[in-house]
């Protein structure tokens, strides 16, 4: 038999304790966060040639990507598909662009704002919040949330948000190169 009992204050922490039989305590403290911090909408990403390197007096915490517009249109899409080995995908019937090329975009801002040398995708936490309607165009808006070194290894966490044609989120990435 485990006892458990919680309390949610004013500031949104909920506590949670919970007393064993053999009266052994186990504590947890939560807090929700809004994770689908929308980035600001900032000017286009820089062009060619203005974009700095990616460094670590570039990317810093806290600071917006320059935006951009894309879309995919029903023949651009057929081939991701095929290029991808997912040709019957159960995207195209909802009339909806594959979760991998939403993903995409992550590494794109990144690389429209930043002159990248080596490196890697490291990791993604992404959220599908609506249906990306294929030929129609999306804003990929981004900022740093965190750079840091681990390691000996660079590592910066972007929060991307990708918008459908009505301004509203379709897409929320977390994403880590």
């Amino acid at each position: 038999t485990t006892r458990i009992a919680a309390t949610l204050d004013d500031d949104g922490v909920l506590r949670a304790e919970a007393l064993t039989a053999n009266g052994r305590p186990a504590t947890l403290e939560a807090q929700l966060v809004d994770a689908h911090a929308t980035p600001p909408a900032t000017g286009a990403a820089p062009t060619f040639p203005d974009r700095p390197p990616a460094s670590p007096e570039v990317l810093v915490a806290d600071v917006a990507l320059g935006s951009y517009t894309t879309q995919i249109d029903a023949v651009q899409h057929a081939a991701y598909l095929r290029d991808i080995r997912d040709p019957d995908s159960p995207v195209t019937a909802l009339g909806a662009v594959h979760p991998g090329w939403l993903l995409r975009q992550a590494n794109y801002i990144l690389s429209r704002n930043v002159k990248l040398g080596p490196w890697m995708h490291v990791g993604s936490v992404v959220d599908h919040l609506a249906p990306a309607p294929i030929g129609q165009p999306l804003e990929v808006r981004g900022f740093t949330r965190r750079a840091y070194e681990h390691k000996g290894h660079r590592f910066v966490l972007l929060a991307v948000v990708i918008h459908g044609p009505d301004g509203e989120p379709v897409c929320s990435v977390d994403h880590t190169a």
